[in-house]
């Protein structure tokens, strides 16, 4: 019998891997699929990004709401030509026919050529939509769905966590997760978070332009209307408005959903929780410990260093490296390495 279901791929190239292992042999490898070519450079753009930000004491707000980025010849291939190939067929019988990209093409150097790997050139601004590390391939991908992508960014740049109460779930035919018994507690933040995605497709990094996607579209909401099928491809028939279907995810905060994911990159900066998570990351990444109530007044005075220098992490960073909890730190490390 034929073989069925998903086929291995032939190895197409080799990459090293960080750990030595040895001087005959100081790098191990590992061969990658065709498939995986792609997203490794996705990876690479978000970690030079990083960089970007970080090495040029740049405002760190910029992670979520910088329009610009660094790409070499491969993602400029992908953002020239693929990006916008891999969304919304269906939404042909809804009058969307062409995608609309988070990075637009035209914004690509025209210098670089695909299998050139080595340069990298900066992009300025990404086109309209763009937003830091939200609008990124390899985060939009990692996370896929709207709640995911909310919650990841709730948890790293707010550093909180839905933590639900003690409660007995019950059956209910309750679509609104804001309101429904048990789970309203948490979603009553994570949906409106989430609608910020809402013209971002899941699994996916193409945008759904409010000029072929309306938040509601009228022609959906009739059960005669011919095609119904896409129009629940991206109408929610449970979440109405005036009978007329709301956009998927849009339903706990339609005005989110056109803020797009800009529009949650300012909220979170905008959140008096950022400055101090930003911190609290940088300092537990440094001191490689938990935060302790004997910490709280020296975070503090870090925070206020952080904010007071425009969000710029270099003080912060040195104010850290030369305290005496990081010099006690790298005592207690090196005791337990000796």
């Amino acid at each position: 019998m034929p073989a069925t279901g998903p086929q291995p791929q032939s190895p197409a190239f080799t990459l090293p891997l960080s750990t030595p292992l040895g001087t005959d042999k100081p790098f191990d490898f590992r061969k990658q699929p065709a498939s995986t070519w792609t997203r490794l450079w996705w990876a690479e753009e978000a970690s030079r990004f990083f960089e970007y930000v970080f090495a040029g004491d740049r405002d760190a707000r910029e992670l979520l709401t910088s329009h610009s980025t660094v790409v070499n010849g491969p993602l400029a291939q992908f953002y020239r030509f693929t990006s916008a190939s891999t969304c919304c067929g269906a939404a042909v019988n809804v009058g969307y026919t062409e995608p609309e990209s988070l990075f637009e093409p035209a914004a690509v150097p025209a210098s670089l050529i695909p299998q050139d790997t080595a340069t990298w050139l900066p992009v300025a601004d990404r086109g309209p939509h763009a937003a830091g590390i939200l609008t990124m391939p390899i985060f939009l991908a990692k996370y896929g769905s709207r709640r995911a992508r909310a919650h990841a960014l709730y948890s790293a740049f707010a550093c909180k966590e839905f933590v639900a109460p003690d409660v007995k779930l019950q059956p209910s035919t309750e679509p609104d997760l804001t309101k429904r018994a048990g789970c309203a507690a948490c979603h009553r933040t994570l949906e409106p978070m989430a609608a910020y995605f809402t013209r971002v497709q899941e699994a996916d990094w193409t945008y759904l332009p409010a000029s072929r996607l309306p938040t509601s579209l009228a022609t959906c909401g009739h059960p005669k209307t011919k095609n119904q099928g896409q129009c629940v491809s991206y109408y929610d028939p449970a979440f109405t408005d005036q009978q007329r279907p709301l956009l998927r995810g849009a339903y706990a905060a339609p005005t989110n959903a056109e803020a797009g994911p800009a529009g949650l990159a300012r909220e979170l900066v905008s959140s008096p929780e950022f400055a101090p998570c930003m911190v609290k990351n940088v300092v537990e990444g440094l001191l490689r410990r938990q935060l302790t109530p004997a910490d709280d007044r020296w975070t503090k005075d870090l925070t206020k260093l952080f904010v007071d220098g425009g969000y710029r992490l270099r003080a912060v960073v040195k104010a850290i490296v030369t305290s005496p909890r990081y010099r006690d730190a790298n005592d207690t490390a090196s005791h337990l390495l000796r």
